[in-house]
């Protein structure tokens, strides 16, 4: 039997007239904040995980030219406000056709704000004060943790290699110092650092987590709200998760429980769509709009 090799239209939106591809597994956040976003829309785009890649966009490239009617949303990474901006400008014909990022790290950040949490009947039990100072909680918590995850992926980027995992222990990330003393001391950075001193050292890593910490906290020790660009570019899931387990009383459960609960505040949340963020909005609208022609 002779082998096909030319991939079909339908083996890519499975049948659908329009399939969006975002980051993440069928039981992702991602997934369902844009189910409950997509409900009531006459012809809702068909939602389909990407799982985590190095290159999402790569895909998202290759895969324009058999059909005009995949698109896709992936998490902001390390991309900046004017390679952001343009994207959501120019879509659906940027300079991937279809691709959009989120133009916050990652959906879950989108929901890191007092205001919008308390659209949700759990939540609302809370005032503002107190959902406004659990969120900086969690952010501080993670904050040097992050800055030296940043600056890993920094590093990927110039040596075009994943080669180190990110850390995931909060409690190796007190402060600057003892994050410095973390990735100068890192094996595999050390070694790294040898083979490859015209693009990386250890001068250059201390260096870019003082720059990285400025960024988050602008030029502060620590997440405030107005100061920095925590609530943009940290990642929000971890945050997000301690915020609504603490403001919710959950100390412990099982992750189908959490989960559940999860799930309830975010669809109370995105019901109220005059009330969402734009970026939602534009997508509801876009997918509305498209059904129509």
């Amino acid at each position: 039997m002779k082998t096909q090799y030319s991939i079909h239209e339908n083996d890519i939106n499975f049948g659908a007239d329009r399939v969006l591809f975002i980051e993440g597994t069928n039981r992702s956040f991602d997934i369902e904040c844009l189910r409950v976003l997509f409900e009531g829309v006459e012809k809702p785009p068909k939602l389909a995980p990407l799982s985590a890649s190095f290159s999402l966009s790569s895909v998202a490239q290759a895969l324009k030219s058999y059909t005009p009617q995949c698109f896709f949303v992936l998490d902001r990474d390390y991309h900046d406000d004017e390679f952001i901006d343009r994207v959501w400008n120019d879509f659906p014909n940027g300079c991937i056709p279809r691709l959009l990022y989120w133009r916050k790290k990652e959906i879950e950040n989108y929901f890191l704000d007092p205001d919008l949490l308390m659209l949700s009947p759990i939540m609302n039990e809370r005032n503002r004060d107190e959902i406004e100072n659990t969120i900086t909680k969690y952010a501080n918590m993670y904050l040097f943790m992050f800055v030296a995850n940043r600056v890993i992926v920094e590093i990927r980027e110039r040596l075009k290699k994943k080669w180190i995992d990110i850390y995931k222990n909060r409690d190796d990330f007190k402060d600057i110092e003892t994050t410095k003393r973390q990735l100068c001391n890192n094996p595999q950075l050390v070694n790294h650092c040898k083979l490859h001193q015209e693009l990386i050292d250890p001068l250059w890593i201390q260096k870019q987590i003082e720059v990285n910490l400025s960024l988050f906290t602008g030029d502060g020790e620590k997440v405030e709200w107005g100061k920095g660009k925590w609530l943009e570019l940290m990642p929000g899931h971890e945050i997000l998760m301690g915020v609504i387990s603490e403001c919710c009383s959950i100390p412990s459960c099982s992750p189908d429980d959490f989960k559940n609960r999860l799930n309830s505040i975010i669809t109370q949340i995105i019901k109220h769509t005059d009330r969402l963020p734009d970026d939602f909005r534009f997508l509801r609208d876009f997918f509305g709009k498209e059904a129509t022609r």
